[in-house]
Order: C-alpha cells, then sequence, then structure tokens
C-alpha cells in the first residue's frame, strides 16, 4: 500500500470504512463529545469524526471527509500524509510509533483522553479497514 492517489479514492475506501464503523452501538466515540480531525496533507483533506451529535441506531456519530469541512471546535488534530493513515489503519504502523516519529503530529487538544479511549477500537477496527482496502 502507498497511500492515496487521489481524494476520490482516498473517499470511497475511508468513507466506506468509516460508514460501517459509524453504525456500530458499540462505538467508543458514540456520546463522547469528540471531535477528532485527521488533516491529510498529500491530498489536502480533511476527515471529522464528531460525537458532539446525540448517538441513534444507524450514525452513533457524524462523519464528514472534504475540504474545508464544517465542523465544531476540535478535540485534537492530527496532521499526516494518506499513507501513514492507511498503514495506522491497515496496522501496518503502530499510532505509538507514527507520533514518535514525527510521522504523525498532533495539533492542540486532548490527545491523552482520545488516545485512551479509541486505543482497542484502533486495533479492531484493522481487519475491517483492510477488507475495506482490498488487502
Amino acid at each position: 500500500m502507498a497511500g492515496f492517489q487521489s481524494v476520490e479514492e482516498f473517499t470511497a475506501v475511508v468513507g466506506d470504512f468509516l460508514d460501517v464503523v459509524r453504525q456500530d452501538p458499540r462505538s467508543v466515540l458514540a456520546g463522547s463529545g469528540f471531535v477528532l480531525v485527521f488533516r491529510l496533507t498529500d491530498l489536502d483533506v480533511e476527515v471529522v469524526l464528531d460525537a458532539t451529535v446525540t448517538p441513534k441506531a444507524g450514525s452513533m456519530f457524524d462523519v464528514r471527509i472534504g475540504k474545508d469541512v464544517e465542523r465544531a471546535k476540535a478535540t485534537v488534530t492530527y496532521e499526516m500524509t494518506s499513507d501513514t493513515l492507511d498503514r495506522v489503519c491497515a496496522g501496518g504502523l503502530a499510532p505509538i510509533i507514527a507520533l514518535a516519529s514525527g510521522d504523525v503530529r498532533i495539533k492542540g487538544g486532548d490527545h491523552v483522553g482520545v488516545m485512551r479511549l479509541m486505543r482497542a477500537a484502533i486495533a479492531d477496527g484493522v481487519p475491517l479497514y483492510r477488507r475495506c482496502r482490498g488487502v
């Protein structure tokens, strides 16, 4: 895998993945009040996971992907390339290694609280992401 060649390819794969994830009633994000922003520097696009909304069947949190997407104030913003996000989601790069190496940069917010909540969810999502990615 080598990241994504276009915003359209990224949106198709990651959008499908997040659509399944946000429907899961066991979502750790649901009701957390977190707004997570993933800014992909190579594609100039943001992924926003907005858990300030009230969870309901089929939509435990909102997902928005695009350039200059409307969003509430971010709990934390992660900056990286699409390749880094791809490798983390596919299980090929541990989040802590991505942070320590500088492949992921944190822009303000409650990163420790987010990681405490998301640690298991990231690992649990790897098989689903790999299916959506076709690997």
